[in-house]
């Protein structure tokens, strides 16, 4: 397929100056803006949670926001994906788990009205109190006891008799308990016949009474069934479960709220560092191994041109990232390692045209040579960047949340990966050209100065000769 119809002559190293000092200006304006600002980490990188909650009502980023905050939540960033009438929201906080240096100062304080303590330790970490008592106490007692100074419990391990660990609740617990909302849930009778449906299911229903004002279903079920079943069944039907109450054998009560938890991602801080420096460093290698690659395929003064262009890349990538504030992560990582990849395929191409091209015009200028080799190339380079751009344009009107973030930043690199094969891998190799043409061609020699009288010497034998 020909896109251009008629051959380009298009001078575009001529150009190449001014193009290399604004690239030049951007990226050196990118590498202060990342030491000034930082990347806005994602939960892979900077550790934390991401909770993904979907509502069976109409409402706003901002009021979820709200809601969180008057549920305890200060430090929440919440971001709606997909189609507005989905109402779905991340929710982003810092933290694997509920445990914190106030709450464990709190906890210490409460623990230590209970009984005397001969050894206490938080570790924030992992989310545990180590807690050992001078004598015996009630595991029980101290489950309350931590749960009451603000931090949910999960489980209390009992080492020995004067030994306990309190492992605290995730996150994902103090998101559900802050945004739950008793007594202004509505259920939608779709949903509540639907919930109907998945419990019989499970077994013969007895009765199934919905109470809207309480948020509350009332189940009696001939035989007891299994509680987690139980809970799978009505949030199959789009309800959220708050809490199940067993009142009596095969008798429930189950709390609804308005919204169902989707998912739950979460990273330690040491995890996300190992992560964030495993890429960097998977980054440099990919580069290392593609600078080898172009310089025993063509000529070494082809490797720098090559390196740099996609050092230039991932830079300005990276700067996409830095303006928009989109989360830095590991499918961030993916992108600069594709638009590396992409923009050396590009660069190859118009290197193989120039060498060619080279071998073609014997003794032309190497400037000449890469604008007839660039212009050659420009319907090829038209033709698969336009393909490759329609098909992220898809996916950034139907993608949501990092498919969304992946395409818009992939877009960037086609862009400035296309605009580096010519305009910086291709300008450096004339320079290392003519740098090597002027080592090759050294200096002039300086002309040697005859002795004096020596021109006197000479004449001698031809006067003799004369003779």
């Amino acid at each position: 397929m020909q896109i251009l119809k008629n051959k380009t002559n298009i001078d575009f190293i001529g150009k190449r100056r001014p193009a290399l000092f604004i690239s030049s200006v951007l990226n050196l304006s990118i590498i202060v803006g990342i030491a000034i600002f930082k990347f806005n980490w994602g939960v892979d990188f900077a550790g934390g949670t991401v909770v993904e909650l979907k509502f069976d009502h109409s409402i706003s980023a901002e009021d979820v926001r709200k809601r969180a905050q008057a549920g305890g939540l200060q430090d929440v960033s919440v971001q709606g994906i997909g189609a507005a009438d989905e109402n779905s929201f991340l929710l982003r906080m810092g933290g694997v788990t509920q445990l914190t240096k106030e709450g464990a100062d709190a906890a210490e304080k409460a623990l230590r009205a209970l009984a005397p303590l001969t050894f206490y330790y938080p570790d924030l970490d992992n989310g545990l109190l180590n807690v050992h008592t001078q004598d015996k106490a009630d595991a029980q007692a101290i489950q309350k006891t931590v749960e009451a100074s603000g931090i949910g419990v999960k489980e209390v391990r009992v080492i020995s008799p004067t030994e306990y660990q309190v492992v605290a609740s995730g996150m994902e617990k103090k998101v559900y308990a802050a945004m739950s909302k008793s007594g202004a849930t509505v259920i939608p009778a779709e949903a509540m016949q639907q919930a109907q449906a998945n419990v019989k299911r499970l077994g013969e229903v007895v009765a199934f009474n919905a109470d809207p004002a309480k948020a509350e279903l009332t189940l009696e079920l001939k035989a007891a069934v299994d509680v987690e079943a139980l809970r799978r069944a009505v949030q199959d039907a789009g309800l959220g479960v708050k809490e199940i109450q067993t009142t009596a054998p095969g008798k429930y009560l189950v709390t609804v709220t308005d919204f169902l938890e989707q998912r739950v991602d979460y990273v330690g801080p040491q995890v996300g560092q190992q992560l964030r420096n495993k890429g960097i460093m998977a980054l440099i290698y990919a580069m290392v191994a593609i600078l080898v690659y172009v310089a025993f395929r063509f000529d070494f003064k082809f490797g720098p041109g090559a390196l740099v262009a996609m050092v230039h890349d991932a830079i300005m990538v990276a700067g996409y990232y830095l303006v928009s504030r989109r989360e830095f992560n590991l499918t961030s990582i993916a992108v600069l390692l594709t638009v590396v990849g992409y923009s050396i395929n590009d660069t190859i191409v118009v290197y193989d045209r120039i060498r060619e091209e080279m071998a073609r015009y014997k003794g032309k200028p190497l400037p000449e040579i890469i604008n007839i080799a660039v212009n050659d190339t420009l319907s090829r380079t038209i033709l698969t960047s336009g393909v490759t751009a329609l098909s992220l344009v898809g996916l950034l009107i139907f993608g949501v949340g990092e498919i969304w973030d992946f395409a818009a930043a992939m877009l960037v690199g086609i862009v400035v990966g296309t605009y580096s094969s010519v305009y910086i891998a291709s300008p450096l190799t004339i320079w290392l050209d003519e740098r090597q043409a002027r080592i090759d061609k050294g200096p002039k020699p300086a002309p040697k100065k005859k002795p004096a009288g020596s021109d006197k010497v000479d004449k001698l034998p031809r006067i003799a000769a004369a003779r």
